[in-house]
């Protein structure tokens, strides 16, 4: 039977630039590494280091900030929350979203640095579902204008809420939110509680129009607080606040 060779303090660059070194040798299944920023992967074949296959699990790899650190959370078995961490980092910092027709919204946003690391988002993500359809990230409700995603500032909500507070800057033109100019008037037009496009009238300014669309948006955004409260026990109370509190601004 051959000797055991003893590879401890063997190192290998790696195709991302950094060292990684042996700093046990068990046998040839069973080796465990360390990178230069002090990460150390345990239990690993020698193969995979020779291959560079062996992953610093906080090297950011996703979206040049995002890394999947060390815990209980696989990006694989938790793929829902992984696409929404993923999502978010894109909206903020891959140049081609920030392209987007819609990307002009998140060009001054970035995310809290606990986010970076998603084993640290998927714990807050899953101790923050109220239901089963509350699936979209949302960075704004609870503090209205608000750049940084972050644990305190965000909230998970449904595709519901989530279109109540849609704004869609690219799409209404020239006008103030919930306003329209048409045949030498100001239409105001909102959404019910149903999710349905309301006619609210016609004005000769568009300060009129604007302040009949505010008054019933804000009883829209009330309603359906007020209807979630009753129908969800797990309802965030601090969600529920920032509704029953919002207040249309000329603008949004």
């Amino acid at each position: 039977m051959g000797i055991l060779k003893d590879r401890t303090g063997e190192t290998k660059t790696t195709r991302h630039g950094q060292v990684m070194t042996i700093i046990k040798y068990n046998n040839c299944h069973d080796i465990d590494v360390e990178f230069d920023d002090g990460t150390i992967v345990e239990n690993v074949e020698y193969s995979n280091f020779v291959k560079d296959t062996i992953k610093n699990p906080y090297r950011p790899s996703v979206c040049g900030v995002g890394y999947i650190g060390i815990g209980e959370y696989s990006f694989i078995t938790n793929k829902r929350i992984y696409m929404a961490w993923r999502g978010m980092l894109e909206r903020c910092y891959v140049a081609r979203s920030l392209n987007r027709s819609m990307g002009a919204s998140y060009k001054e946003c970035s995310v809290d640095s606990r986010f970076y690391n998603f084993q640290y988002f998927c714990n807050w993500f899953i101790n923050n579902i109220w239901d089963e359809k509350c699936i979209i990230l949302d960075k704004d409700i609870l503090i209205k204008n608000n750049k940084i995603y972050s644990p305190e500032s965000c909230i998970l909500v449904d595709q519901r809420i989530n279109c109540l507070f849609t704004k869609r800057s690219n799409y209404r033109g020239n006008c103030c939110i919930g306003v329209k100019y048409y045949n030498n008037h100001y239409v105001a037009q909102c959404n019910d509680v149903n999710g349905v496009r309301r006619c609210l009238g016609w004005f000769d300014t568009e300060m009129d129009a604007f302040n009949c669309y505010k008054k019933y948006k804000e009883q829209v955004i009330k309603y359906v607080a007020d209807e979630y409260k009753q129908k969800y026990k797990n309802f965030p109370d601090k969600l529920y606040a920032a509704m029953y509190n919002y207040k249309v601004d000329f603008n949004d």
